[in-house]
């Protein structure tokens, strides 16, 4: 008990020693630092905190288990620094740069995410950031071959950032909507299966909203989606064919909620998403099969077919006076019937009656080829991944 007071005693002695030094923002370079900070607070603390300033420069620092609460580090460089276990706080990054720095097991976060407050404005070369949390803070940063392994962005504002040649397995950004990622160089980013980009956004009717409101959530939209993007080619670029599926398939869905409700381009990109999902989802078009060959068993029932020498032609009136036992009976051989078109195999005793389900039957079948060929392509894609 005697060791650890006296080594909170010394600490605090710490703390005051650079309370004074850095008193009102002035943070010089190496010389005015130990070449050690271990369980340090740094409260209200400015590093070159006016951007017209001189550029202030810390090298070669290490940082252990130090908390960093209501400072702003903005207008600085911290070159060979090493932030162990550190948590910042509240903590303004404006126009600041980080070169060959490691942050090791970081917490950056605010209390509260705050717009044109919170921001991290920072610029990262060949750091380590693996393990770090960043939370509740609007990014507008560049990171550049950075170790970002196992790092999570939480409840953050993506504004602007640019990724190059990083190192990305693990890394997910989670509960964050606005997210505006730019990957400059895929072949070199490398991701794995762990690595989660969130890709939600909560719906809303654009109708509802008022002008500035819709643009905004328009532009949401249009951010996330070329963003995921990005992040499917580079999945597909590190051999995970079957994330970049998944993220091309909700980059799309995206883009389809920012389309005009009733235009022809949205109607051409709905039938797309029920037809196969993009290419991503078989069971869109196994469903599709089902509902025509529902839907073309009416048609027959209706137009008319001869099922092994039992003529089955109903109208309204007809289906009013027959019983549902019948009724049910013979729309079983109009579905056989629509099945054996579909897949062109026909058995000679079920024919089409009349001009109308013979023309039926030819649209079928072709309909039933391309959606066939169209099923098993899908399919073979997921499969061969």
């Amino acid at each position: 008990m005697g060791k650890n007071q006296q080594c909170l005693t010394e600490i605090h002695k710490e703390n005051q020693k650079l309370k004074k030094k850095w008193d009102k923002g002035d943070i010089g370079g190496r010389e005015d630092l130990p070449s050690d900070c271990t369980w340090l607070m740094f409260e209200n603390i400015m590093a070159g905190a006016d951007p017209f300033g001189a550029h202030k420069e810390i090298k070669g620092i290490s940082f252990h288990g130090c908390i960093f609460d209501g400072c702003r580090l903005s207008n600085s460089t911290f070159t060979d620094c090493l932030f162990s276990d550190c948590y910042f706080i509240n903590t303004d990054f404006t126009m600041i740069i980080f070169e060959g720095c490691i942050m090791d097991n970081c917490d950056i976060s605010w209390r509260e995410l705050q717009q044109d407050r919170c921001m991290l404005m920072a610029d990262f070369t060949d750091c380590r950031l693996d393990n770090s949390r960043i939370a509740n803070i609007y990014i507008e940063a560049r990171f550049e071959r950075c170790n970002l392994t196992n790092a999570v962005w939480d409840h953050c504002g993506i504004v602007d950032c640019g990724i190059t040649e990083c190192e990305l397995d693990g890394f997910g950004i989670v509960n964050s909507e606005k997210v505006n990622i730019k990957f400059s160089d895929q072949r070199l980013s490398t991701v794995g299966e762990r690595t989660f980009i969130d890709y939600r956004i909560k719906k809303h009717s654009v109708g509802k909203l008022d002008e500035r409101e819709r643009n905004d959530y328009l532009e949401l939209l249009r951010d996330k989606a070329a963003t995921l993007h990005g992040v499917a080619s580079v999945f597909e670029k590190n051999g995970l064919a079957n994330h970049a599926g998944e993220y091309y398939y909700q980059a799309k869905s995206l883009e389809y909620r920012t389309l005009s409700k009733w235009s022809g381009e949205k109607f051409a990109d709905w039938i797309k998403w029920a037809l196969c999902g993009y290419g991503e989802r078989p069971l869109h078009t196994f469903l599709t099969i089902v509902v025509s060959t529902l839907f073309f068993a009416v048609l027959y029932f209706f137009g008319g077919i001869d099922a092994n020498g039992c003529v089955i032609n109903y109208s309204i009136a007809k289906l009013r006076d027959t019983g549902i036992l019948q009724i049910m009976r013979d729309y079983g051989h109009c579905i056989f019937f629509s099945v054996t078109t579909f897949s062109t195999v026909g058995y000679g005793n079920y024919v089409p009656l009349g001009a109308c389900s013979s023309l039926f039957a030819a649209v079928h079948m072709f309909m039933g080829v391309g959606l066939c060929a169209l099923w098993t392509g899908c399919i073979f894609r997921k499969l061969s991944r």
